[in-house]
């Protein structure tokens, strides 16, 4: 009867425990927020290899991993050290807890004032509960701890409470989870370890400041060895498992967070962020079957502003850390050199499923910096960001960007940025905001800086004159002094080429025949396709002609993609950077007329570019175009392929000038290199292909044509484009250049088809209008002026109404003046008139 009624009252207290158990696990349910901390984030490039990582917002490196990423032998490892009896009991180990309270009330009693040391009873479990929701240590949260590793062993397996243990354990300094251990400790994905090095691994937790392993003075080896002891006698180990992982020697160390593409990782990390992918614990919570917040689903559709600073003051603690401190406020040298000279990284293979940390090779010269394949430490995890940049191309292209700041010195030349865009994909596969991000403010960001872009615009404004029928490639057209009102532009080398054909004019960059042009555009030109690219803030007032010599501001982003459109039929596509859309799909250009251009820009001349022409040699179908800002501030290249766009700006970030030398001689060299370097890669070898609409046909080549074509050629045309040969195309100072020069007769203009327009045409005066003279020391001003007709050897001058008196025609005179107010005006064989007013005043 008694063995009867203690199996009822143990049957009765059974239910009854286990009915409170469940009433007070539904009333106090885990606080599964501790599985859900936030994750470092980890950038991977195209490759899959990382390329850079960003610290969590508590300043904790924390990387996930699933139980299937980690080691069976160093589950047995840890089970072996910290808890033998794991397996066996249901949470808490009462003998364990017996012994401890035992031993320490004795200890007390006998060595009351000792710093004595105290034996623990946590089990792994009891550990999990405790990294969950740390507590002050105490009796009652001593109790709740216990209550809590019930609740664990009720919901979960035993391999996943060891899973969360391995991701929650704190490994020193600010190192948490197995797999950042094994990362920051060893450059090692988790199943590359050594069971040398499981075994360190194994022991850091329990006493994580006093064994973290890039402590100093920490005898390393001494500490592993005890555990690889232990483990061979309990059979875990083989001799010869054992004997390697004795003979296997460390040193206390910890490499450094990588920091590839530092801009665009910066870029990367951000727009995670505002997609919503702020590196929640997801690879802790799936490994125990429950989900705790959303994963990132979001499409990349922000487009970020034109400008942005570079510099973040959080960037510090993201990309340098140091082997013994945390939140570093520099990126030092170990972080910038990851350039390494050759520059070139073998491709590493992906699997579609998951891509490992592995195979940790290290770049000579640089320490230890992980660059081969990399491991999704979370798989399906929001804090990995897989992204289009291909490291390779990165490295290659900042090596380039660095060898030729290098050579540019001389001219005060200290800066430069570069953006590789894969036009296929319509993404960003290199991004080298600074050549050197540890160099001279090398931290700002020169490819999201808007910037004058001198002549890199000249090739919309011929694409739009070839759909107008205003040019072809071989069609004549007139370098000369010209005037606008208030305006006389001049060419880089401050000289007129005369009649030089558009693919020439285009070629060599001149400013006159392409202001020409924009001028006959009217009002459908360069403003209106800058318009539609959303790349115009101003009205078209605001920019005036200077708009065609770049007098306008446009980042290196923006400029690129805007030249993207030769590749891609014209239209201008949405462009993916760093996980985020740049601009909307906008058809800026006809594929006629873009294909065109790529042909004219492609066969351009290029022995204006110096000893770099020879770096154009045996190029693939690359076409280009350079710039130069006033006082050659900026200096571009822009180079297109159907594969590649490339921009690549030099400068100085702080403003200042530069020296004798232009686009062309700067930046036109590192897209040349990287062009080459992509075609002996295999990366491009298509040629433009020519689409529907172009064909090639006689046309007549002469600037004017009165009577009779006097120089037919093949050339390329747009079909059902009428060649326009308008005499309202002339300015009074290219006709009489033409004629002075006897490149037109003046008797047959005279009578010929055009005879009434240019006879109606007013001279240019010089460009004086509007402006304002100081006299000299002598209380007057010798005033150059000079008035251009069209016809006749003399043209006549009036000042303030005086009577009028004939000048040479086109030639310069002086006018001898003091303060005042002035108004010149000129007349001339036809009556045509023109009046420029202007003032004197006194210094």
């Amino acid at each position: 009867m008694k063995f009867i009624w203690f199996v009822k009252f143990s049957a009765f207290l059974g239910a009854f425990l286990l009915s409170l158990f469940l009433i007070l696990d539904f009333l106090f349910p885990l606080n599964l927020a501790g599985l859900n901390k936030e994750k470092s984030l980890v950038l991977y490039s195209s490759e899959g290899e990382i390329l850079n990582m960003q610290i969590s917002s508590d300043e904790i490196w924390r990387f996930y991993a699933s139980s299937d990423e980690i080691p069976q032998r160093l589950k047995q490892s840890v089970v072996h050290f910290e808890d033998r009896y794991f397996y066996y009991h249901f949470g808490v180990n009462p003998f364990s807890i017996a012994r401890a309270f035992t031993h320490n009330i004795s200890q007390n009693f006998t060595h009351k004032n000792a710093n004595i040391a105290r034996v623990g009873a946590s089990t792994i479990t009891m550990q999990v509960a405790r990294m969950m929701n740390p507590k002050e240590r105490s009796y009652k949260n001593k109790f709740i701890e216990i209550f809590n590793a019930f609740q664990l062993e009720f919901h979960y397996t035993k391999d996943e409470i060891l899973t969360m243990y391995f991701n929650l354990a704190p490994y020193g300094g600010n190192i948490e989870g197995v797999a950042s251990a094994s990362y920051f400790y060893f450059g090692k994905s988790l199943g590359e370890l050594s069971n040398a090095q499981i075994a360190l691994l194994a022991v850091v937790p329990k006493n994580p400041n006093k064994n973290r392993l890039d402590r100093a003075n920490l005898d390393l080896n001494s500490l592993k060895n005890r555990l690889i002891s232990s483990l061979y006698k309990a059979g875990i180990l083989s001799l010869s498992e054992f004997e390697r992982a004795s003979s296997e020697k460390f040193t206390p160390t910890r490499h450094p967070a990588p920091n590839f593409a530092p801009h665009y990782a910066m870029r990367a990390f951000k727009n995670a962020k505002n997609l919503g992918m702020v590196g929640r614990a997801a690879g802790a919570s799936e490994a125990v079957g429950v989900r705790m917040g959303e994963t990132a689903s979001k499409t990349a559709s922000v487009a970020e502003g034109v400008s942005e600073t570079a510099t973040e003051t959080k960037r510090a603690r993201t990309t340098s850390v140091g082997a013994t401190s945390v939140g570093a406020t520099s990126v030092g040298a170990s972080q910038s050199a990851h350039l390494a000279q050759n520059g070139a990284i073998k491709p590493a293979s992906t699997d579609n499923r998951s891509a490992r940390i592995g195979d940790t090779k290290h770049l000579a010269q640089n320490g230890a910096i992980w660059q081969n394949k990399a491991e999704r430490v979370a798989q399906n995890s929001s804090n990995l960001i897989h992204s289009n940049l291909n490291k390779t191309y990165q490295l290659t292209l900042e090596n380039f960007l660095k060898s030729r700041i290098n050579d540019l010195a001389k001219f005060g030349v200290k800066n430069g940025s570069a953006i590789l865009i894969d036009n296929e994909k319509m993404a960003v596969v290199a991004y080298a905001g600074s050549h050197d991000f540890g160099g001279f403010l090398g931290q700002n960001d020169g490819i999201v800086w808007a910037k004058n872009v001198g002549s890199t615009l000249k090739p919309f404004i011929y694409a739009r004159a070839l759909e107008e029928g205003l040019i072809t490639p071989r069609r004549e057209l007139i370098d000369a002094p010209i005037s606008f009102k208030n305006y006389s532009p001049r060419n880089y080398n401050l000289g007129f080429m005369g009649v030089i054909s558009a693919n020439d004019a285009l070629g060599y960059s001149l400013n006159i025949p392409a202001l020409k042009l924009l001028l006959s555009l009217g009002d459908d030109g360069l403003y209106e396709l800058l318009l539609r690219a959303n790349l115009a803030p101003y009205s078209k007032e605001h920019y005036g002609l200077g708009l065609g010599l770049g007098g306008i501001s446009i980042n290196l982003l923006n400029l690129t993609h805007l030249y993207s459109v030769f590749a891609n039929s014209g239209e201008l596509k949405p462009l993916e950077l760093a996980g985020a859309k740049v601009g909307q799909s906008a058809q800026i250009l006809s594929p006629q007329s873009a294909y065109i251009i790529t042909q004219m820009l492609k066969n351009a001349p290029r022995s204006y570019l110096g000893s770099v022409w020879q770096n154009t040699k045996n190029m693939p179908a690359l076409m280009f175009k350079t710039g130069t800002s006033a006082d050659g501030r900026d200096l571009y290249t822009i180079g297109v392929t159907p594969k590649f766009s490339l921009g690549v700006w030099f400068g100085n970030f702080n403003g200042e000038k530069t020296s004798d030398i232009s686009g062309g001689l700067s930046a036109a060299r590192v897209v040349f290199d990287m062009f080459s370097y992509l075609s002996n890669t295999g990366a491009i070898n298509a040629e433009f292909v020519r689409p529907s609409g172009v064909s090639e046909k006689e046309i007549c080549a002469d600037f004017f044509v009165e009577k009779e074509c006097k120089k037919m050629v093949r050339d390329l045309v747009i079909e059902g484009v009428t060649l326009r040969d308008e005499c309202e195309f002339y300015r009074p100072s290219e006709l009489f250049y033409l004629l002075q020069n006897g490149i037109i007769d003046a008797n047959t203009t005279k009578n010929g088809r055009c005879k009434d327009k240019f006879a109606s045409i007013a001279p240019a005066l010089s460009d004086i209008d509007g402006k304002i003279y100081e006299v000299s020391d002598s209380g007057e001003i010798n005033l150059s002026a000079s008035c251009t007709a069209v016809f006749g050897d003399e043209i006549f001058i009036s000042v303030n109404n005086s009577p009028y008196e004939a000048k040479k025609n086109g030639e310069n005179f002086m006018l001898n003046l003091s303060p005042g107010e002035y108004e010149l005006s000129c007349l001339d064989e036809n009556a045509n008139f023109s009046v420029a007013k202007f003032r004197v005043k006194n210094r």
